[in-house]
């Protein structure tokens, strides 16, 4: 019977995400912290999508802008965390890349920087 703590994203679209990237940076640091004063072991998942402006017959319409977020994205990811693929990322995300999932990316980054860790991708499907 292990403890459990859920948090989640916001539950309707919201389009200032890549306005907030410092205070996530922060957030996710602060997790980090948090999460480094236990006593035992702790797994932090965060789920993140991509973009979701792919088609103009989807939900949220076309972007030009969807394809490099991705793009930036797997980036970061592949990189372990970088910084600066995130950054290329929130560019595309204010254009209209339309990722609910930023957030927690954003979150991590400020994690990974906080502790010192690198990520590892283990999959990519």
């Amino acid at each position: 019977n292990l403890p459990t703590f859920w948090s989640g994203q916001v539950l309707r679209r919201f389009n200032h995400s890549a306005e907030m990237f410092d205070e996530l940076l922060l957030l996710g640091s602060e997790i980090g912290q948090f999460l480094d004063q236990l006593p035992q072991r702790v797994l932090w998942l965060v789920s993140a999508d991509l973009a979701h402006t792919h088609l103009k017959t989807g939900p949220y319409g076309y972007c030009p802008c969807a394809q490099p977020y991705d793009d930036a994205c797997s980036k970061w990811a592949a990189a372990g965390g970088s910084l600066e693929a995130l950054q290329d990322a929130k560019e595309y995300q204010r254009r209209g890349a339309m990722s609910c999932g930023f957030t927690g990316l954003v979150a991590l980054q400020g994690f990974l920087q906080g502790a010192g860790w690198k990520g590892h991708v283990l999959a990519n499907e």
